[in-house]
C-alpha cells in the first residue's frame, strides 16, 4: 500500500519522504533524539495513506489545474508574432 501511494503521488511523495528523513536528521543533530522506528500496524498504515492521499489530491486536483489555467491564460493574452519578425513569411 505504501509503494502504491508513493507511485500515485509522484513526484511530490518522494520529496515528502526525503523531507521527513531530513527533519529527523536535523533534530538528531540538534540533540532531540527521535528514533524513526514506526511500528507496522494498521493505524500507522492509515495515517501514512491519508498523508499521501491528501498530498496527491492537492498536487493533482488543486495545484496542477491552477497552473494549467494560469498557463492557458498567459498563452491567450500573449500577442501573436508579426509576420516577418521571426522569418515566418519566408518560404522554406
Amino acid at each position: 500500500m505504501h509503494y502504491g501511494m508513493l507511485f500515485l503521488c509522484a513526484p511530490v511523495a518522494p520529496l515528502i519522504s526525503i523531507v521527513v528523513v531530513l527533519i529527523g536528521f536535523f533534530l538528531n543533530e540538534v540533540g532531540i533524539h527521535i528514533y524513526f522506528v514506526i511500528p507496522t500496524n494498521y493505524p500507522t498504515f492509515v495515517i501514512e495513506w491519508l498523508v499521501f492521499f491528501v498530498v496527491g489530491y492537492v498536487q493533482w486536483f488543486v495545484l496542477l489545474p491552477c497552473l494549467w489555467h494560469k498557463w492557458k491564460a498567459r498563452q491567450a493574452s500573449a500577442p501573436l508574432p508579426e509576420p516577418g519578425k521571426r522569418g515566418l513569411d519566408k518560404p522554406v
